[in-house]
């Protein structure tokens, strides 16, 4: 009988941030029935920091392992648009180890994370309850992974409408441009981010998400010029094809200087 060598892994430590709405379960897990019931799970992510200083990766990366449910569900709402996001931070840039030869996510540090985001435990433990516990109606369980999905699928109609709504708003001289709710602009700058993961793994999707905005924004300049289009309206509008990735910052800069707001 031949001996065999197992590789001994390089690795530093390091911090990745999480994909919003990426995180889910695979496949049937038997011990799912508890918001601290582990699960396995995927993690959509991206490096953002090495702990040898070099540069960090920009590719995006899956890491399976065993999540506590309650684990899974601040990573998976957390910078979204959905479920008990309005109570999650902004962004989660999660601890991790790193293969120091191939840049890549050797595991997650899941106890020095469960530590961090143990301040957001309860409130995940909530919508466990309420929506994937065996006593709650399972209304959003099987949305998890692909509500920002579906979301993102209906962007380019609902820009599709603001932008007839401009139409309209020039042909009418004297109607009284709108600011932006707080509110809506929040909501439309995380759409965006989670659309950016999305259009960079569908380029075909990404060329019609880009032609709509090169088509609108000759439009969009000339609302803002006119007073007819509020400026927070624009600005909510370029910043979201930039923040999407349909237009570069260059691109965005040009638009801006175009109407007069460089």
């Amino acid at each position: 009988m031949g001996w065999f060598r197992t590789e001994v892994v390089d690795t530093i430590t390091g911090r990745a941030y999480v994909v919003p709405g990426s995180t889910g379960n695979v496949g049937e897990n038997e011990n799912n029935l508890t918001a601290n019931g582990t699960a396995t799970t995927q993690v959509r992510m991206v490096i953002s920091a090495t702990g040898d200083g070099m540069p960090a990766s920009t590719e995006q990366q899956v890491v399976t392992a065993q999540i506590s449910n309650w684990v899974r569900i601040v990573l998976n709402f957390a910078g979204s648009n959905y479920g008990p996001h309005q109570q999650l931070p902004d962004q989660i840039h999660l601890p991790v180890r790193i293969d120091r030869r191939t840049r890549n996510v050797v595991e997650i540090d899941l106890d020095t994370a469960a530590v961090e985001l143990a301040p957001f435990r309860d409130v995940a433990v909530h919508f466990f309850k309420q929506t994937e516990s065996p006593l709650a109606p399972i209304r959003f369980a099987k949305a998890l992974p692909g509500e920002a999905v579906r979301g993102a699928k209906g962007l380019i109609s609902t820009w599709r409408e603001t932008f007839k709504d401009l139409k309209d708003d020039l042909a009418n001289p004297n109607a009284a441009p709108k600011a932006l709710d707080p509110v809506e602009a929040e909501q439309r700058r995380r759409t965006a981010t989670q659309l950016r993961f999305r259009l960079e793994r569908h380029p075909k999707e990404h060329a019609k998400v880009r032609a709509s905005a090169l088509q609108a924004a000759p439009m969009y300049i000339a609302g803002v010029q006119h007073g007819t289009y509020h400026e927070t309206e624009f600005e909510s509008w370029v910043d979201f094809q930039m923040l999407s990735g349909a237009i570069s910052p260059d691109e965005a800069a040009d638009i801006r200087r175009r109407a007069g707001r460089a």
